[in-house]
């Protein structure tokens, strides 16, 4: 099974989304913060984060800058979401290390299709049989 980690302060979303990824297969953890989340990395081992940029303590971007000097996480894919659509945010997330932006609110049809795509995975094949875990 896919682990999804959503660090977003906004418990309403977060319900949201992780109950929507949840029906799709995910296995979802949500962090309220980017230091709760940088710790939830260290023993939850996802294979995607989407992370909000708008986060107490913490930032998104902080959280970003934090995982792209670890070794262990520069790889990971990371999709970042925010309510700031300001026209260079995205390419700014991206030039940070982040491998896509969608903007809130969110559309889940787009969200789903870019994880589904970071993950290489298509909505037509059962999540356990894609070697998640591995």
């Amino acid at each position: 099974m896919w682990r999804v980690l959503y660090i977003e302060d906004d418990d309403n979303s977060a319900y949201m989304l992780a109950r929507r990824l949840g029906r799709e297969g995910f296995q979802v953890s949500v962090a309220p913060d980017g230091e709760t989340g940088l710790l939830r990395m260290t023993y939850e081992f996802p294979h995607i984060l989407i992370l909000d940029l708008d986060l107490p303590g913490i930032d998104g971007w902080e959280v970003l800058r934090q995982l792209r000097d670890d070794p262990r996480w520069k790889s990971l894919p990371v999709l970042v979401v925010s309510a700031h659509v300001l026209a260079d945010e995205a390419q700014l997330a991206v030039a940070a290390g982040a491998h896509g932006f969608v903007a809130k609110p969110l559309d889940f049809k787009a969200l789903l299709a870019k994880v589904r795509q970071l993950l290489d995975i298509s909505g037509d094949d059962d999540l356990d049989d894609q070697g998640g875990d591995a």
